[in-house]
């Protein structure tokens, strides 16, 4: 079985932080677990990164762009892209906000 590396763009980490912020906000007795939780799912991308589908703005992208969904009743869209055998996370985002643009993932395409 092949291994990847994952990365998460300095970015993305920032929103992560946001969205754990926001958790912590409306549920803070879950809020650790949460993070833990999510955390573990984006490190699952280092086995099989292409079982996720690619990403709805993906045609749109200069590159092949992925989504892992993640949660339930507020599901997030972890948004990243595979370069050899590195899993680059470009993006977390609500799945209610708009699609990425070009402009969102510079300046990394």
């Amino acid at each position: 079985m092949s291994e990847y590396r994952v990365s998460v763009t300095e970015r993305a980490a920032r929103q992560l932080n946001t969205t754990a912020d926001w958790v912590a906000e409306r549920a803070p007795e879950t809020a650790e677990k949460w993070f833990a939780s999510f955390v573990d799912k984006v490190n699952s991308l280092s086995t099989h990164p292409h079982r996720c589908p690619l990403a709805r703005e993906s045609k749109r992208m200069p590159i092949e762009l992925r989504q892992l969904l993640v949660g339930r009743k507020h599901q997030w869209r972890v948004l990243f892209t595979i370069q050899g055998h590195d899993v680059v996370v470009m993006a977390i985002r609500h799945s209610s906000q708009d699609d990425l643009t070009v402009e969102d993932l510079l300046p990394f395409v």
